[in-house]
């Protein structure tokens, strides 16, 4: 295999990209130590010492290498929204009939909003529960020794206590330190902003900055996400923009705590007799802040009129209120506050943070009406039943669901660890029956909250355990059902005739033994049912995208119904003044809070460990890379997009490989699998323009795809039917013949056919639409076994690389081999018509 690589001349390259797994390049290649040939640690080339023609791209280290990538699911409320605004069902450019830019521009506003909502609830815990409450009992103080910044005695002196009469027990402390309390709890989220600025800045280094290019000018008055493309320069080069985009969403949370800061605080003074000075000028800082937040809301959703020095000057407004408030709080003494038994959460900040999510969830409504009325997405859906596009994934309301999960997950994650928190720190205020119970202990600790937090921990457990029960269900009646055994059975018998009709074995020679037969037997049976089984279930995943858009419009509904029964039927606050969670409900309180405290937690934990198992990796790895593929345009606090580095980079070296190296020109076959085909897409679209026939020299082989099965159906706008045509365009030549061969495998629950499968009894999907590129593969490739060993197993996602010891996957051999030849011709043919002049003397 040494000489193999050296044979051809022109060298023809086969470059190999992998997908989610983050294979090593070792593994990749087939070889102990590789040479890296470009790159860095992080994502590099690599080749093997002994042979020219075989190269490889790793760029797992962006994605899967760092056991630390996986704290960015803490921002996965932000990675939603983000996302969000890619799944609308537009086509850059060209929007007839639709009304994209205001949809994007409403899934900006809901990331704008999604941002403050989270600094918000991270100061309702460290600003009302911690500081406000807890920090005005010394009984708290106290018992949890970190309280100890919030204990002012020390600084400022004792206050005057009052106490009872008859009895002699304290029943109201002069508290003169809340304000400087709520001064010390602001800390907390505006340093939770900074640490999203560290990130932002730090990651915008690592990944978008990395390959930085012009951005090009085009339309001042665009949406920059509605003006280009993924063949665009500028969509993978976004860093001004993201930067902008950034400034606008620290600005917006700087705001948020300062407004809830100066609210909570103007309501404490409006509860002192008469209208005191402090009281004015808190009301004057609440102004100031709604004002700011109203401005950078509407220069948000028209970004790309936004003026360089508005841009420069408003965060610097936000930085200087926050301060303003933190220093005039600081530096106020007082108002008092009674203590437990009678004390109340902070007035103020939990309105903010709970009126954000209000305004959250009304935005996602207007954006599901807008999604509805929308004619690109009824267009689609036409094509979609004409076969001319894929399927629509989440039914044609991918922005609307994910928005929806967004808020949900940022709402319930939250209101969990409110009452957790709460929870240890004290307990609740008692209640009536509580208070006549004669043998009734009060509390040495009162720390109280909203029961609507009660409610939606309840609520949404109970939700998540039917869902839960139902896909149970689901899954047992397909794996085990009445109506399965007939089913497999005779999908049994079909697979047993698709591996006898066929008379020859697959495998090349050296992979062959003179005992090896067909396994029989029980072994058979096995392998068949499996293979039926896998070939079931991953044609019913390809359905279940339409259950997460059928829960998102059930949660919406159900919260606007619940808000306007309780507003016809409440003479308070709709949200604040709801009754303490039933009784039968409690016992559910404490698991439900738990689970949404430390849900969090456990998805770190559990792709922290997908991190290290390759395994794991890609099985849930897959939703992970889609979510963070796309560049940051929406959500400039999201995870990074790898994208904005990988493509960029695959570019580069794709480029240098495709032109004239020391007075040779050189073919090279793009080898992508799994994720790595989507990369691979864009950047076969991003070379098209290359000069001195460079096109005529690439070929495309792509194995285990998820362009049609996951990317067309979900981002039509980008690699629906159109998007891939413009691939196909790219790697035809101008003989007519196309150098693109797609693998795939009915085994395969993440990979299928790029053009299309023919409909195989309504719930499997058989040969392809297009067999000049997509070409069907049995899996395994043969029955036939050596005797007394396993019959061979099924692949599945992965094998699809052929290695020099590889028996599993000689059609990626066959395949590859003809690609090579065919490009070699070319590049032969090339060099011949286009003969460099012989060099003269001077």
């Amino acid at each position: 295999m040494a000489d193999l690589g050296k044979a051809t001349q022109p060298p023809v390259v086969e470059l190999r990209v992998h997908g989610v797994g983050g294979t090593s390049p070792e593994v990749l290649l087939d070889h102990p130590r590789p040479d890296q040939i470009a790159g860095d640690d992080i994502s590099g080339f690599y080749r093997r010492p002994d042979r020219d023609d075989l190269e490889a791209y790793s760029w797992g280290g962006i994605t899967s290498r760092s056991g630390a990538r996986a704290g960015w699911l803490l921002l996965l409320p932000f990675a939603l929204a983000n996302v969000a605004g890619w799944l609308l069902p537009h086509t850059p450019k060209k929007n007839p009939g639709s009304n994209a830019r205001v949809q994007k521009a409403i899934v900006r506003l809901i990331a704008l909003l999604i941002t403050s909502a989270y600094v918000l609830w991270i100061g309702l815990v460290a600003v009302d529960v911690v500081a406000y409450q807890c920090g005005g009992q010394r009984a708290c103080l106290e018992t949890h020794w970190w309280m100890q910044p919030f204990d002012l005695e020390p600084l400022f002196g004792n206050p005057q206590d009052v106490l009872d009469a008859d009895t002699g027990e304290l029943i109201l402390a002069a508290d003169p330190f809340v304000s400087r309390r709520i001064a010390a709890g602001m800390l907390v989220p505006v340093a939770v902003v900074g640490l999203l600025m560290y990130l932002g800045k730090t990651s915008r280094n690592r990944y978008e900055e990395q390959f930085p290019e012009p951005t090009g000018a085009g339309d001042p008055e665009a949406d920059p996400a509605l003006q280009f493309g993924i063949a665009d320069e500028p969509l993978w080069h976004s860093s001004p923009f993201v930067k902008r985009l950034t400034r606008m969403h620290i600005a917006v949370a700087f705001v948020a705590i300062a407004g809830a800061a100066a609210d909570s605080l103007w309501r404490l003074e409006k509860a002192l007799p008469g209208v005191g000075e402090w009281e004015r000028v808190y009301f004057g800082l609440l102004v100031l802040s709604v004002a700011l937040a109203a401005a950078v809301t509407v220069l948000v959703a028209v970004l790309a009129w936004v003026a360089d020095w508005v841009e420069t000057w408003l965060p610097r407004a936000a930085y200087a209120l926050v301060a303003l408030v933190f220093v005039v709080a600081a530096v106020r003494q007082g108002p008092s506050v009674t203590l437990p038994g009678e004390l109340q959460p902070l007035p103020g900040w939990g309105r903010f943070s709970q009126g954000a999510t209000l305004v959250l969830v009304a935005l996602v409504v207007v954006l599901f009406l807008l999604s509805w009325r929308d004619a690109g997405r009824r267009r689609l859906a036409v094509e979609a039943k004409k076969a001319e596009n894929p399927r629509l994934g989440f039914r044609g309301y991918g922005a609307f669901t994910a928005a929806t999960f967004a808020w949900v997950v940022l709402a319930v994650v939250f209101a969990g660890t409110v009452v957790r928190i709460a929870d240890w720190l004290g307990d609740r205020p008692p209640t009536e029956d509580q208070l006549a119970d004669p043998n009734y202990v009060p509390p040495d600790v009162v720390v109280e909250y909203a029961s609507s937090l009660d409610w939606l921990a309840v609520i949404v457990f109970l939700f998540l355990v039917g869902v839960a029960l139902a896909v149970a269900t689901r899954l047992f009646f397909l794996a085990f059902g009445r109506g399965n055994g007939w089913r497999l059975e005779r999908r049994r018998r079909e697979i047993d005739r698709e591996y006898r009709d066929v008379t020859s074995d697959p495998r090349p020679a050296t992979c062959r033994d003179a005992d090896d037969d067909p396994c029989g037997g029980p072994q058979r049976e096995k392998l068949l049912h499996e293979i039926s089984r896998t070939r079931r279930i991953r044609s019913a995943l390809g359905s279940a995208d339409g259950i997460g858009a059928d829960v998102a419009i059930f949660v919406v509904v159900s919260a606007i119904v619940v808000f306007v029964v309780r507003t016809m039927s409440a003479d308070g606050d709709v949200v604040a003044d709801l009754p303490r969670l039933w009784s039968p409900l409690r016992p559910l309180l404490g698991p439900a809070t738990w689970l949404a405290a430390i849900l969090p937690v456990l998805f770190v934990g559990f792709l922290r460990q997908a991190y290290r198992n390759p395994t794991t990796r890609r099985r849930v790895g897959i939703l992970w890379d889609v979510i963070t593929f796309w560049p940051r345009w929406f959500h400039p606090l999201s995870p990074p997009s790898y994208a904005t580095r990988a493509i960029p980079q695959l570019t580069l070296r794709l480029r240098r490989l495709l032109a004239t190296t020391k007075g040779t020109r050189q073919g090279v076959v793009l080898s992508t699998h799994s994720q790595g085909t989507i990369v691979g897409a864009a950047t076969v679209l991003r070379v098209a323009k290359l000069q001195h026939g460079a096109r005529e020299r690439l070929a495309f082989l792509t194995h285990g795809s998820p362009l049609r099965r996951l990317y067309g159906r979900f981002f039509p706008g980008y690699f629906g039917t159109a998007g891939l045509a413009q691939v196909r365009e790219v790697v035809t030549g101008a003989d007519g013949l196309e150098r693109w061969r797609n693998l795939y495998r009915l085994t395969d629950p993440i990979g299928g056919a790029v053009f299309g499968e023919a409909p195989f009894k309504k719930t499997e999907h058989g040969p392809p639409l297009d067999p000049t590129v997509d070409l069907l593969v049995a899996d395994p490739i043969t029955d036939r076994h050596g005797a007394g060993d396993p019959c061979p197993r099924i692949q599945g996602h992965s094998g699809y690389f052929s290695t020099p010891n590889s028996c599993s996957c000689p059609p990626y051999d066959e395949v590859l081999a003809a690609m090579k030849v065919d490009l070699a011709a070319r590049v032969a043919a090339g060099a011949a018509a286009s003969a460099p002049p012989t060099p003269t003397t001077g």
